[in-house]
């Protein structure tokens, strides 16, 4: 008993290069897998020449006959991020920073009289290399 039906060529062909398109090796493995499967090759056979688990070629399967190819895609693109504000806040932070004024003065510096009295302690400015203030 087959998991996917047969698929034809060109359609195994759209599937690996959709794969591909996504960047993602473990995405491309999926496509790759179901490819295989509608090409009529048995799931360990599979899994031997993606080197996943077999379990995993059952599950990407099962997830392309359930929810097409789209389920294929992974869906964890914002793993270990903090999840994104709703756009009401969005908006509402635009609105607040719009009215803000536009010219910010920046952190806050040493007055320029401190430099200045640095400088001025040192005698000579130093040379940058000495082998030529030797024959100077």
């Amino acid at each position: 008993m087959h998991i996917v039906p047969r698929i034809d060529r060109a359609q195994r062909r759209d599937l690996v290069r959709t794969g591909d398109k996504t960047g993602d090796v473990a995405t491309l493995k999926r496509f790759y897998a179901v490819a295989l499967l509608g090409a009529g090759k048995s799931s360990p056979t599979v899994a031997d020449l993606v080197c996943v688990a077999a379990s995993t070629v059952v599950r990407a399967a099962r997830a392309c006959l359930a929810g097409g190819v789209e389920a294929l895609y992974d869906k964890r693109l914002r793993n270990g991020r903090p999840p994104r504000p709703p756009d009401r806040c969005s908006r509402a932070f635009e609105q607040r920073t719009a009215s803000s004024p536009s010219r910010w003065p920046g952190p806050p510096r040493a007055p320029p009289s401190c430099a200045r009295s640095w400088r001025s302690s040192r005698s000579s400015p130093r040379p940058r290399c000495r082998r030529w203030s030797a024959r100077s």
